[in-house]
């Protein structure tokens, strides 16, 4: 029998987080056999907030770069320095992520902890950030703990769109971000997500969409 455990515990203290994560506990029953349990715990220690300046390198245009990063890129982050983005670990966010540390654009990676997101998915984002040399950000929400949205309307992605973008604003503002991106880019129909609906009401940029991109 394999049981899997999304059970996570916070421990807070001063700046720093402890997250311990129960993963997978196996239980091998045999008649004649004590039962054996096995534990795989992983342990994130995020780096203290009072370093939040990450370690970039600066802006460097040369031609390998130019050829990688579309020129209306390069200019929406010439025109709009220092923002936050809200990562998720997939490609557009990822790419974006890769954009800010080729032209060393200041920016924090937050990234939304809530009842969907997996243990694999965290490590991965952990991953990427260091990977391209960004100190991230995590918010934790109980998203089902919310009636509206556990109440299963139509506009159930849209209520939970909203709460999770005030959260990130709120976070941006601390470390004093012009502005919160997102990954959403210009093949996504509005009409098949109706959380972009919220990122429009808050104000959230979208580099991909605004430049053409997909």
């Amino acid at each position: 029998l394999r049981i899997h455990i999304p059970g996570r515990l916070r421990i807070c203290s001063g700046p720093t987080f402890l997250h311990i994560f129960n993963i997978i506990l196996c239980n091998e029953v045999c008649p004649r056999a004590n039962h054996t349990y096995h534990f795989q715990i992983i342990l994130l220690w995020p780096r203290p907030r009072s370093h939040r300046k990450n370690t970039i390198n600066p802006i460097i245009l040369d031609d390998a770069v130019v050829l990688m990063i579309p020129e209306q890129l390069v200019q929406f982050f010439k025109e709009n320095p220092k923002p936050a983005l809200a990562f998720s670990g997939g490609v557009d966010s990822t790419y974006l992520m890769f954009v800010c540390n080729k032209l060393g654009v200041d920016m924090i990676p937050i990234y939304f902890m809530g009842d969907f997101q997996t243990v694999n998915e965290l490590v991965n984002v952990e991953n990427l950030c260091k990977r391209y040399n960004f100190n991230p950000e995590f918010i934790e929400f109980d998203t089902l703990s919310e009636g509206s949205i556990t109440a299963n309307t139509q506009d159930r992605c849209y209520l939970c769109k909203k709460m999770m973008f005030e959260k990130i604003l709120k976070i941006a503002k601390k470390y004093g971000c012009k502005y919160v991106m997102d990954g959403t880019n210009a093949s996504d129909d509005p009409s098949t997500r109706p959380g972009m609906r919220a990122l429009s009401e808050l104000g959230i940029r979208s580099p991909l969409r605004e430049c053409g991109l997909t």
